[in-house]
């Protein structure tokens, strides 16, 4: 008896948490009383005007989360309905004779914060709610009503389904954004640390990370181009084949392992990533930034990148050596090279429109 009433108990407050969760999240969501056909999201915002900037591209977006009605409290289905149903032009009804059920509500949220021109006190949309699939069930007797009034164009209408008096669509929509985050930016923190890169191609525990530029494959594959094309003729009059590398390294990206070390203080727990980059980038005199993590908590969000400050690769030859027809020589990295860790952290709160 004592195990199940402890069994029990369990189930209770798993089902009060879950309950809390699914109350909190449209917490700061605006319902929009007009909603948008189209994405505003990271558009800047101004109390009693709006957007006033447009909405960032689909590529500049990520899908942060999906849900569906059972994710929704009461009060967030009413409001969500009341909001679809105007933008489908069918308001007006009562709640017994038009129903919506939704099937797949996507969360769109800025994927590069950081990349925004954005100023302390400015006000965003930080993310908008898109009704991507639901269900409106309603009375046989409107049924000519909202059909002819729902915009085909803009939907898919997969199924219809009849029981008793009542209808039921299935329907796909796109761009129908009901609900928005508009954020104040309260606040923005930068810190950035550099490091010079070792001989080995590594830069040990740059503010909580470690970082490995993968360079043998590129280096190898380089000359042997280099080699096929030029001849080993050729690269023989020279003592340094640095720049047959970077003539060469267009289709051989470098490799750089990223892992977190024990003294970093990152909320993403154990991390470990592979990006590939390409070596052009990295002498062309720009400075290009690679993100790594996001840490969103809710009031603030965390994003770190790598800035690659300089990175050159040397190849010094053994003068009249060679190995299977191709040169010998020492591979290592400029003294000059090095990397930088940028962490940026946005303070935001809802903002009051």
């Amino acid at each position: 008896m004592k195990t199940k009433i402890l069994f029990f108990a369990g189930i209770f407050i798993s089902q009060l948490h879950f309950s809390q969760q699914l109350k909190n999240i449209l917490e700061g969501y605006t319902i929009s009383k007009i909603p948008t056909n189209h994405s505003i999201v990271g558009a800047k915002w101004v109390t009693n005007l709006g957007a006033t900037t447009d909405g960032l591209p689909e590529n500049q977006l990520i899908i942060s989360q999906s849900l569906n009605n059972l994710a929704l409290d009461t009060e967030n289905t009413g409001s969500l309905s009341l909001g679809l149903l105007s933008s489908l032009g069918l308001g007006g009804y009562s709640s017994n004779d038009l129903k919506v059920v939704f099937n797949k509500l996507e969360v769109y949220t800025v994927k590069d914060l950081y990349k925004l021109p954005l100023v302390e006190g400015e006000k965003m949309v930080f993310s908008s709610l898109n009704a991507a699939a639901f269900d409106l069930i309603f009375n046989d007797n409107i049924s000519a009503s909202i059909m002819a009034k729902l915009p085909k164009n803009t939907l898919e209408i997969e199924g219809e389904v009849d029981y008793g008096n009542k209808k039921r669509i299935s329907v796909n929509g796109t761009n129908l954004f009901v609900a928005h985050k508009i954020v104040t930016i309260d606040k923005i923190k930068t810190k950035t640390k550099t490091k010079s890169f070792r001989e080995a191609f590594e830069i040990k525990d740059l503010a909580g990370y470690d970082f490995v530029f993968n360079s043998n494959e590129l280096v190898r594959k380089s000359i042997i181009e280099a080699v096929s094309t030029e001849g080993l003729e050729q690269l023989s009059n020279f003592k340094y084949l640095d720049n047959f590398i970077v003539k060469y390294s267009k289709r051989f990206p470098i490799k750089v392992n990223i892992t977190n070390t024990s003294k970093g203080n990152l909320g993403v727990g154990m991390f470990n990533e592979i990006k590939e980059i390409c070596y052009c980038e990295l002498n062309n005199g720009d400075k290009h930034i690679y993100p790594i993590t996001v840490v969103n908590v809710g009031d603030q969000v965390t994003y770190d990148y790598f800035q690659v400050d300089h990175f050159w690769i040397t190849y010094s030859m053994f003068p009249g050596v060679t190995k299977d027809n191709m040169p010998v020589g020492i591979v290592s990295t400029d003294k000059n090279s090095k990397l930088s860790l940028i962490s940026k952290t946005y303070y935001i709160s809802k903002a009051l429109e």
